[in-house]
């Protein structure tokens, strides 16, 4: 019998109404969130549907039982999830068709001005071509207000990395306006970003969302034939809910959740099967997972509960409950109900005097033996006598390698490679932390006030606040005594030239003031804040000079269109060596061009600077122009000419011919060029023996990624191919076309800034 609310444990009434009061709150923001991934309604309500069965089937989970505002989580889970439920086929076809029938739900309203129209719509369409990690960032920041704090916490990551996406994201946006002849707009990037889109959220949505809860208990009454009320009653209400949201998905659209859950079925044959089928799906694991050690599972807290219940009386686990990835969605059946084989890793965190160190959080993580995109992941807290016990997974017929990072709040990150292997334990003994000697707890916060020369406001500048790390001094030579900076917290500037920093920890302080779009050099201010409460603080900004010249276009090619795509930065040399306070510092600034090829770069320093030419163009760097110069004049060059014709670094031209010497069309994404170490010469007989046939062994991946900038048109097929943008040193070119055995070149050396013209990869039939 179907138990009524009133006759469930109090422990799920009280979960359950959580959920409620998060689905009555967030359903809109995270619907929003999904859309403006999907651009598709329906698309979107099925992530909205996915985000919060995934969090009913978690509510007794610590991440989620802690979580007393879970807005920015939930948004998040959308965001990503969204993006997994974008790549499926039928959701593609879906996509298509609504886009066939000229359906839009975006209730936007840009504007009556065109030119604005058509730059935020050719904005928004680059956004969508962006990679996952650098969208999602961008989505997050501008389009969902979050801080850069709440996008780290959620993604796992450092709040510097999270600005580096978005500060990749940007370059290749600007890079589209540019090639677009919107290089005008390049200062108002952000502005534009934020422009909110109005969607219109269904109406039906929450309704739909608050009758989960119901669906899963018709479901886990379901479940529950011919079990007795007594084993039934003895169940925690964390495996009630395990239990009723597992029916929701092994259902998979039956009729106790059709109501409440999208199926996901594409046959209408497998959506019509017959209910006793779904009955004994419902009838079989469910019940015995809720009931087999009702003690175990009833007395113990719910995060332990779980990892009883899915570890193994062999020792084994749950791959699923190994696995981390930043997608939302699980590694997938295959991987996780797998029972995987564990070890134990132990140490004793003990701080630089040798005292234990409590609450330091330990996380363990590796990728052997992962599937695609995740790894192996166990994370744990040292006690009070500094002691940690985390089991990990132990796949890999070779001792496992496992990377260990601790962090603690008042100390310096470590991190301690380590081996396990199946059912052993490493013990790691006593792992030292060194003591910050910068700063201490505090809460503190600070209005920082920018102004120019004269004095006056400067709104939307850059302000960046890092915490300066530092080992206190032993004498000895230490890595650690060298001061680094880690991120703290940032933004940009109000209407007042204001900006409020907030944080944990009083000490010393580095801020890092951008204002280039108002002519202002970059500051970089040392600070103490050293008491707890409210503070003020004014920095005033210094004139920076200018770079002023033009740029030519290639020989041959006139008028403004020439121009279109070329990109202009300058990069101080002393910044080229330099050691960033954050992830930030020595970035390039970047040039206003005008459509007749005039180019000025703004709030320079004193002093000598790179200048870098990229686009749709050769790449080139001019070394040694001083700041404050009016002169300048660079003659681009064609990518695809292989003259001396204009600036260019080293590039390497050639064709690929078959076995009598015909020219041969491939795809130019197959042609990949692969540098040789350093230390060897071109003659090496290494490069035969060892390095040729490693980049033809069939399970060959490259070890680095080039981000492919989707804004700019792709080449087509051809039998030439053009190399730009190379370091000195020695190559060699490997062509691996469909239906051809695998070519490889003969070594190719360039100098600096050279030309290698007619190297020859030769494809031989299979």
């Amino acid at each position: 019998m179907t138990s009524l609310p009133s006759e469930r444990p109090r422990e799920t009434r009280d979960a359950i109404a959580r959920f409620e009061a998060w689905v009555v709150a967030h359903h809109a923001a995270v619907y929003r969130s999904a859309w403006r991934i999907t651009r598709n309604g329906a698309d979107a309500e099925d992530v909205a549907q996915r985000v919060f069965l995934h969090v009913f089937e978690r509510l007794e989970r610590p991440e989620w039982t802690s979580a007393a505002d879970p807005g920015d989580k939930l948004r998040w889970l959308a965001v990503k999830t969204a993006l997994d439920f974008k790549r499926g086929e039928t959701n593609r076809r879906r996509r298509e068709e609504a886009r066939a029938m000229g359906t839009s739900e975006s209730a936007a309203q840009l504007g009556p001005d065109p030119a604005r129209n058509e730059l935020v719509s050719r904005l928004r369409a680059s956004v969508a071509r962006l990679p996952d990690d650098l969208r999602v960032a961008t989505v997050l920041r501008f389009q969902e207000g979050l801080t850069f704090a709440a996008m780290a916490e959620l993604a796992g990551t450092s709040e510097p990395t999270m600005f580096e996406r978005v500060k990749k994201a940007l370059e290749k946006l600007r890079v589209g306006l540019a090639q677009a002849g919107h290089a005008h707009a390049l200062l108002e990037l952000e502005a534009l970003l934020a422009v909110e889109e109005s969607v219109a959220v269904p109406g039906r949505l929450c309704a739909t969302l608050l009758a989960l809860p119901a669906a899963t208990t018709a479901g886990a009454a379901g479940a529950a034939i011919g079990a007795t009320t007594a084993s039934v009653a003895t169940a925690s209400s964390g495996a009630w809910l395990a239990a009723a949201a597992a029916v929701v998905i092994l259902v998979g659209g039956g009729a106790a959740a059709v109501h409440a859950v999208r199926s996901s079925r594409s046959s209408a044959q497998e959506e019509a099967r017959a209910p006793a089928d779904r009955t004994e799906v419902a009838t079989s694991a469910p019940v015995a997972a809720a009931t087999a050690e009702p003690a175990r599972v009833a007395d113990g807290h719910p995060a332990e509960a779980a990892a009883a219940a899915a570890r193994g009386s062999d020792g084994r686990m749950r791959a699923g409950d190994l696995l981390s990835s930043d997608m939302v969605m699980p590694p997938g059946v295959n991987w996780d109900d797998r029972m995987v084989e564990t070890a134990h890793l132990r140490g004793v965190v003990v701080d630089d005097d040798g005292r234990p160190l409590a609450k330091a959080h330990v996380d363990a993580s590796s990728s052997e033996g992962a599937p695609k995109a995740f790894a192996w992941r166990a994370q744990g807290e040292s006690g009070a006598d500094g002691s940690f016990d985390l089991r990990v997974a132990a796949v890999t017929k070779e001792p496992q390698p496992y990377v260990v990072v601790l962090d603690h709040a008042d100390m310096l990150r470590r991190k301690v490679n380590a081996t396990v292997t199946p059912g052993g334990t490493t013990d790691l003994a006593r792992v030292e932390m060194k003591r910050n000697a910068a700063d201490r707890p505090g809460d503190f916060e600070l209005a920082l006030t920018v102004v120019g020369p004269e004095g006056r406001p400067v709104q939307r500048a850059i302000v960046r606040m890092f915490r300066k790390l530092v080992a206190r001094p032993t004498g000895a030579p230490d890595v650690d005594s060298k001061p680094r900076f880690e991120w703290q917290a940032g933004g940009l500037t109000d209407e007042r030239g204001t900006i409020v920093l907030a944080g944990q920890r009083l000490g010393e302080k580095r801020f890092e003031i951008h204002a280039r779009a108002t002519g202002c050099r970059d500051q970089v201010v040392d600070r103490t804040i050293d008491a707890n409460g409210a503070s003020e603080a004014t920095v005033a900004l210094e004139t920076g000079l200018t770079l002023e010249g033009r740029l030519v276009a290639p020989a041959g090619d006139e008028g403004a269109a020439a121009l279109r795509g070329a990109r202009l930065d300058a990069i101080a040399h002393d910044a080229l060596e330099l050691e960033a306070s954050g992830a930030f510092a020595g970035e390039p600034f970047d040039a206003a061009i005008s459509p007749d090829g005039s180019f000025v770069v703004r709030g320079l320093a004193p002093g000598r600077h790179r200048l870098r030419v990229h686009g749709d163009f050769s790449t080139a760097w001019v070394d040694h122009v001083e700041a404050g110069r009016h002169d300048v004049e660079l003659q681009l060059k064609r990518a695809d000419d292989p003259s001396d014709a204009g600036l260019h670094r080293a590039e390497i031209h050639g064709r690929i011919v078959d076995e009598r010497g015909a020219p041969l069309t491939v795809d130019p994404d197959v042609v990949e060029l692969f540098e040789l170490p350093a230390d060897w010469k071109p003659d090496d007989p290494r490069v035969e023996s060892e390095f040729v046939p490693a980049l033809l062994a069939p399970d060959f991946r490259q070890q680095s990624q080039v981000l492919i900038d989707t804004s700019r048109p792709r080449p087509g097929p051809s039998s030439a191919f053009h190399k730009n943008d190379l370091d000195a040193g020695s190559y060699v070119v490997v062509v691996k076309a469909a239906g051809r055995k695998p070519g490889v070149s003969a070594v190719v050396t360039v100098a600096e800034n050279q030309i290698a013209r007619d190297v020859v990869v030769t494809l031989h039939a299979q």
